[in-house]
């Protein structure tokens, strides 16, 4: 009975993450075919995903102090309350009767509510393992990887039947599923049990933070904790903060070449049906590393697995710059199964190990925060570049980031202090 209901709970968290992965493509997929089908130019698109990526950068951290520290909500309710913003924005998009201004406005707040929403389904999964049950992170994750590659596939045969408000009508369909999926798990409100058995059993040499401050006492904890936290995150995690540069760096390609994909396409002489085929087969590639990570990272630790993860970054890059057909394109997208599929679960693991227990939501959202602060760097450089310079020195400027960031990568990921930890959690 118990193998069932584990089994019941992974196939919930499959469905969300179907649902999630599907929204993604639709929005933020075809964001440059969306609104360059009201006019807009590749600056502007830059700096529309801009907006979305900022928005998503001031918002998760604060939201994450909150999910890690709230003792009235649970992480199902603020991830069903940020989908039901998302919904009211495509909704908006969709139905109302307005002018390509107000679109553009909407778009942007649904790309924002479903960014803000990841690392909010990465805290669903650490809430039921902490609890002992388990839910194979990489297996779920992948198997969305699949959906963002069918729904960018049919998306780009669709767009040129149907038109481009094709994208913001399926983003619709997939949101209201969403929302079912996100109606199915059951979650306890137990923040306060949680963080007094933490700070029972926590010896005072852990109570000291890295500045010295002494003040986590049991009968004010949730305000202690969180005044403690918010000055000391840093501090506690500089090599944590120092590796989320690199992933910024090259996450900065990785945006330059999702949302300008339509423009390298046409420029090599392909179409939207290319792009899609393009888009599909990266995501498709992704699910046997995403579904069989869980065995991956039992052999390899995630510290690794991100470094090869950046060296696979670069490598893309520099078959992206190389490029003079589709095809190529295709054939690089090889590399997603090295690089953004190796790295998405491998960050959620690495997070959750070297992070204190108070820390894991807010881990997972810096990390979240990383990738939406390189959508802001990718996107605006990448449209600024296209406008002034073109398309093929954009991606000699994509070469050089992803350079940068697997540099840094391979130098702040791991340490001893991840060892340890690593040793502990497989021990345990």
């Amino acid at each position: 009975m118990e193998r069932n209901n584990i089994k019941y709970l992974a196939g919930k968290y499959t469905f969300l993450h179907i649902n999630y992965w599907g929204i993604y493509s639709a929005l933020l997929g075809f964001t440059a075919v969306y609104m360059m089908s009201l006019g807009m130019s590749a600056s502007q698109i830059g700096f529309a995903m801009a907006c979305s990526s900022i928005c998503s950068t001031l918002i998760q951290p604060p939201l994450a102090t909150f999910a890690d520290s709230t003792r009235k909500y649970t992480i199902k309710q603020i991830t069903l309350f940020l989908a039901i913003i998302g919904i009211s924005f495509v909704i908006g998009v969709n139905f109302l009767p307005v002018g390509n201004s107000a679109k553009v406005v909407m778009f942007v707040g649904a790309m924002a509510s479903t960014n803000i929403m990841l690392p909010m389904l990465n805290s669903i999964n650490v809430y039921y393992t902490n609890r002992g049950e388990y839910i194979n992170y990489g297996a779920s994750r992948g198997i969305g990887s699949f959906s963002y590659a069918v729904v960018s596939y049919i998306l780009g045969y669709a767009v040129r039947i149907y038109g481009e408000n094709i994208i913001t009508l399926s983003a619709f369909i997939l949101y209201i599923l969403l929302i079912v999926s996100i109606m199915q798990f059951r979650m306890k409100k137990d923040k306060k049990d949680l963080y007094e058995q933490r700070y029972e059993t926590t010896t005072e040499e852990n109570n000291i933070s890295e500045s010295g401050n002494i003040e986590n006492k049991k009968g004010d904890i949730s305000s202690a904790s969180n005044n403690i936290d918010k000055r000391n995150f840093f501090v506690r995690h500089r090599r944590y903060m120092f590796l989320l540069c690199g992933v910024v760096f090259f996450f900065a390609f990785h945006n330059m070449t999702n949302t300008y994909m339509i423009q390298i396409v046409e420029y090599l002489g392909g179409n939207s049906r290319d792009m899609g085929i393009s888009v599909a087969l990266a995501a498709a590639l992704e699910l046997p590393t995403m579904f069989f990570f869980s065995k991956i990272v039992e052999k390899i630790d995630s510290a690794k697995l991100m470094k090869i993860a950046g060296l696979s970054f670069f490598i893309k890059s520099i078959l992206f710059f190389m490029a003079d057909s589709v095809y190529i394109i295709y054939v690089s997208q090889i590399m997603q199964m090295f690089s953004f599929a190796l790295f998405i679960p491998a960050s959620v693991y690495y997070a959750n190990i070297i992070m204190d227990e108070r820390d894991k939501v807010k881990g997972q959202a810096f990390m979240t925060t990383s990738f939406t602060i390189s959508g802001v760097v990718g996107n605006l450089l990448g449209g600024y570049l296209i406008d002034n310079i073109g398309v093929h020195n954009m991606m000699a400027v994509s070469v050089i980031s992803a350079f940068i960031g697997m540099v840094i990568v391979f130098i702040a990921a791991g340490g001893r202090d991840f060892y340890e930890k690593n040793v502990s959690v497989k021990s345990s």
